[in-house]
């Protein structure tokens, strides 16, 4: 899919503005339509409507009132021939009026049918006629020299609309994209469906029979579109969303169509099964051909394969659906399952499926601005129609209708307007406040710039569920790029943007207001960072004037008192608290860092300086190296009291001759376990520690992200374990 960014409305390839040239068409087109009418209704008419019955008689089924046949026919009559005024007799036994001669298989078969509708018009074209009954009754009828319009068939204005459809769904691609090969071929294709319901509605509309040169002609003009629709759309499937060769695959598809068409005119080669509808199933298949290797190469092209998947549905269920029952039955020799004006009316389907995936997929590069176009327009034309229909049938001035009619359309078709617009424009998303509440939670829950990035990139991967999310390191202003397969958003602390590719799960294309979305969840990210950041400083320079205040007044009081004092237990709970002192200030410090190796020596041998106080014999395992990691001052104070918590209360408690810590080291975490032996008479569950210490040295444990374990809580053994596990997560490497 051509890559164009944004894109927003372009040039016409006319002068003209894109509205203008779609409303000259609108009318030219209703000039069409009131052209085919007219030559709808210069025809003789009788006022009856007729079937094939059994046994060939031609049976009539209605006699309109007022018409020539209204109480010379009834309802249920069979007729068996025609009696012109000069005696010209031509029999209808085994007639069908409402037959489609491209119906019949053979090239001979069409021939000959179309060769008794001639002989039929011919006695029709005097006027007067005699229709002879099953029973050889003669009924003599005077027939009208023209039709009127009411009592054309409503296929015929079915055929019309459906035409008209297509034309102005192409034509409005096209005059937003004049310069793409898809869009043209897609105008291209709409105006050969437009010919080709407007001939068929006329020799639908027939109520006998047609003279063979205007009938023929109809139907060459109506094959004529056909092959202009089919050829469009196939060539279009070979340049879109990719072009499938460097060949000019149009100029392939129209020699083929052109041969297609010479061949059937001029009836040279009758194709086996069906000689009309034969090509068409080849066609279909040649179509899913080129949209197989479309889909193959846009294997790696999640927004190509979306837009290829709409297509897909939009052509192949569509002319599926009028190829399986209407041209399908007819090329085995079958009776079609649906009627002609409802066959097209699938048929046309196709291009809604065109508009419809204009708004999801942006085909064509085009945009929700697209369907605004179409709103404006057809606002447009409605105030022109109620104002025509004001003028012609109430006879008002037109000064006064045209004030009408902009009243009447702003009252009701409007309104229309804005509620299938946000029907059709609906958001899966929720609004901005609706995720407001994830958002705070997860920027204030970031320790630092890194981690901002992380928890904003977390957050957009839920919010949109892309298929990828890149990080690129130069800024870039939030915005949709690739036609809405990406979108950059800024990052809240950091340099550089992320890249979000194809939202959904690739089921969806980015818009504009997800830009604008991002955008400002972006400037609340930003905020919350802030005021976070703005917290934490203050609270850094308070811990640093608690810092001053301990080292520089209770220290300096520990150091007087130590240095001032003669009694010697004095001086050792002076130094002992001047240390405790020290290494609060030292837990204070954000900066200071302490190497793992260095701490476990530490803790060594203060623990074997405890236990050889109280002779028990201290057993430390570990043999796992770790050199390249640091320990913050939180983790390093907190875990040596810990430590130093259970192995005094172990000595108090339970006085055991040997005492052993086990240390184990891994890739994220921690981990230490104090044993020691229980005396006769003491269980687990009544050791001292169980009720006091705990609390202490489990908040410490929660301070650093960690957990303890006391083992066995509740029941009698012969051992006591304290388990500590501490991540190492924070920790600096």
């Amino acid at each position: 899919m051509t890559e164009t960014g944004h894109a927003g409305p372009t040039a016409s390839a006319a002068t003209l503005p894109p509205l203008a040239v779609m409303l000259i068409a609108f009318v030219l087109a209703l000039a069409v339509i009131a052209m085919v009418t007219t030559a709808a209704t210069q025809t003789r008419w009788m006022g009856a409507e007729f079937r094939a019955a059994e046994q060939g008689w031609l049976e009539v089924t209605q006699v309109l009132p007022d018409s020539p046949a209204y109480g010379r026919l009834t309802p249920g009559v069979r007729l068996g021939a025609v009696v012109g005024e000069g005696g010209t007799w031509v029999s209808l036994i085994g007639y069908d009026p409402h037959l489609d001669p491209h119906n019949l298989p053979t090239f001979a078969g069409y021939r000959d049918y179309l060769s008794r509708s001639d002989s039929i018009a011919r006695v029709l074209a005097d006027g007067r006629l005699t229709l002879v009954t099953e029973t050889g009754e003669r009924i003599p009828i005077v027939l009208a020299k023209d039709r009127p319009l009411h009592s054309l068939p409503a296929g015929f204005w079915m055929l019309n609309l459906f035409g008209l459809g297509p034309l102005l769904i192409g034509l409005a691609v096209w005059v937003f994209r004049p310069r793409q090969a898809a869009a043209r071929l897609l105008a291209l294709s709409g105006a050969g469906f437009f010919i080709a319901t407007c001939a068929h509605s006329v020799y639908i509309s027939r109520e006998l029979a047609l003279p063979v040169q205007p009938f023929e002609l109809l139907l060459r003009v109506n094959h004529l579109g056909l092959t202009l629709l089919l050829g469009a759309l196939l060539a279009l499937l070979a340049y879109y969303p990719r072009r499938l060769t460097h060949y000019p695959a149009g100029l392939i598809v129209l020699v083929l169509m052109l041969v297609y068409q010479v061949n059937e005119n001029l009836q040279w080669l009758s194709w086996p099964g069906h000689a009309f509808y034969s090509p068409l199933l080849a066609l279909y298949v040649l179509g899913m051909l080129v949209a197989y290797r479309q889909w193959q190469l846009a294997q790696q092209q999640p927004l190509d394969r979306a837009a290829l998947k709409w297509v897909f549905l939009s052509v192949f269920l569509s002319m599926g659906f009028s190829l399986a029952l209407y041209f399908a039955p007819m090329a085995v020799g079958e009776a079609p399952l649906l009627s002609a004006p409802v066959m097209v009316g699938v048929a046309s389907t196709v291009y809604v499926g065109f508009a419809l995936g204009v708004l999801r997929y942006r085909l064509f590069d085009l945009e929700r601005w697209w369907f605004t176009a179409w709103m404006w327009f057809f606002g447009g034309v409605a105030v022109l129609l109620v104002d025509a229909a004001l003028v012609l049938a109430l006879g008002l001035q037109p000064i006064q209708a045209l004030g009408i009619a902009v009243i009447a359309v702003g009252w009701i078709y409007f309104p229309i307007r804005q509620w299938l617009w946000r029907l059709i424009s609906r958001q899966p998303q929720a609004a901005i406040e609706g995720h407001l509440a994830r958002l705070t939670s997860a920027m204030l829950g970031a320790t630092s710039p890194e981690a901002s990035t992380q928890r904003w990139r977390e957050f957009l991967a839920e919010l949109y569920r892309p298929l990828n999310i890149v990080r690129r390191p130069v800024n870039q202003a939030t915005g949709v790029g690739q036609n809405g397969g990406v979108l950059h958003a800024p990052m809240p602390e950091q340099e550089g943007h992320l890249e979000l590719m194809y939202a959904h799960n690739g089921q969806s294309l980015f818009t504009p207001q997800d830009a604008d979305m991002v955008d400002a969840l972006l400037a609340v990210a930003r905020q919350i960072c802030q005021t976070r950041n703005a917290e934490a400083a203050g609270a850094r320079t308070e811990r640093r004037r608690i810092m001053r205040d301990l080292h520089d007044d209770v220290g300096g009081h520990l150091l007087t008192l130590l240095h001032g004092t003669g009694d010697a237990r004095t001086r050792d709970q002076a130094r002992a608290a001047l240390q405790a002192l020290r290494e609060s200030i030292h837990a204070l410090d954000e900066g200071r860092a302490h190497h793992l190796e260095d701490a476990l020596e530490d803790w060594h041998a203060e623990l074997r300086e405890r236990c050889a106080q109280s002779s028990s014999e201290l057993r430390w395992d570990y043999g796992v190296a770790m050199p390249d990691t640091f320990l913050s001052a939180r983790q390093y104070i907190n875990i040596k009291r810990i430590l130093g918590e259970a192995v005094s209360n172990a000595i108090r408690h339970a006085r055991p001759e040997e005492l052993r810590v086990q240390v184990h080291a891994g890739a994220r975490q921690l981990g230490f376990s104090v044993r020691n032996s229980l005396p006769g008479g003491v269980s687990g569950s009544s050791h001292p520690l169980a009720g006091r210490g705990l609390n202490n040295m489990r908040t410490r444990a929660e301070e650093i992200g960690g957990a303890l374990r006391i083992s066995p809580p509740d029941a009698d053994s012969a051992e006591f374990v304290v388990e500590l596990r501490v991540p190492l997560d924070a920790a600096r490497r």
